[in-house]
C-alpha cells in the first residue's frame, strides 16, 4: 500500500505548493520499484507530476538552462539532482527529439555558445543514444540534420553531444559548456552512457 503524506506544510497546516509527498515507511527508490505506470503515460500512479520551480515551459517542453559552464557528466549529474523527490517526473539533460525542439534549443539557449544535451555514444561508439527511455523514433539520424557538416566525426574520445548556433556536435565530454536540463516523464538509463 502506497501511502502519501506532506514533508512540510503551509498556511494554516495545509501543504504548501513546493511540499513533495514523502512515503511512509519506504524510501523513494524502492516505491519507484515498486509502483506501475496503468496509463502508460510515463508517470508513476499515484505520485504528483511535479517538475522544479526552477524549469520554464518553452514549447511543450520544461527546460533549465544553467549558465554554469561544467563537463558533461557533471552537467548530467546535476540536472538529475534537480528531480522532485516523490514525483512522477524526471529531471536530465535535454532530450532533443525532434527537428521542432532543435529550433526550440537554439533559439533560446545557444545565443551565448554550445550547450550540453543528453546524447552521447560513451557506452557503444559510433552509437548516440539519449539519457533516458524516451522513444526519439530513431532522432538525431546516424548523420545529416540535425548533425553540423562533418559531424558526428567520431575522432576519438568524441563521445558526449552538445548543440550549437548551426546544430549538433560530437566532441570530448571534458569542455566547460552551459548545459540544458529538462523535466519529464523519460527516466533516466544509465546504461546509455
Amino acid at each position: 500500500m502506497l501511502v502519501l503524506t506532506a514533508c512540510r506544510f503551509g498556511f494554516e497546516g495545509r501543504p504548501g505548493p513546493f511540499d513533495a509527498p514523502s512515503f511512509a515507511g519506504d524510501s523513494t527508490d524502492s516505491v519507484r520499484d515498486s509502483v506501475v505506470d496503468s496509463v502508460g503515460d510515463g508517470a508513476i500512479d499515484g505520485l504528483p507530476a511535479l517538475c522544479p520551480v526552477t524549469y520554464t515551459n518553452y514549447s511543450g517542453h520544461k527546460y533549465r538552462y544553467d549558465t554554469m559552464s561544467t563537463i558533461w557528466t557533471t552537467a548530467q549529474t546535476n540536472c538529475l539532482s534537480d528531480q522532485v523527490m516523490g514525483s512522477s517526473l524526471y529531471t536530465h539533460l535535454a532530450v532533443v527529439g525532434d527537428m521542432a525542439e532543435v529550433g526550440v534549443i537554439q533559439s533560446n539557449f545557444t545565443g551565448n555558445g554550445n550547450v550540453w544535451i543528453g546524447l552521447s555514444d560513451r557506452s557503444v561508439d559510433g552509437t548516440f543514444v539519449w539519457v533516458t527511455t524516451e522513444a526519439t523514433a530513431g532522432f538525431p539520424p546516424a548523420t545529416g540534420g540535425p548533425w553540423t557538416t562533418n559531424e558526428p566525426s567520431g575522432n576519438t574520445g568524441e563521445n558526449c553531444g552538445y548543440e550549437g548556433a548551426f546544430g549538433f556536435n560530437d566532441g570530448l565530454c571534458t569542455p566547460n559548456f552551459h548545459y540544458v536540463c529538462e523535466c519529464d516523464t523519460s527516466p533516466d538509463a544509465p546504461a546509455n552512457y
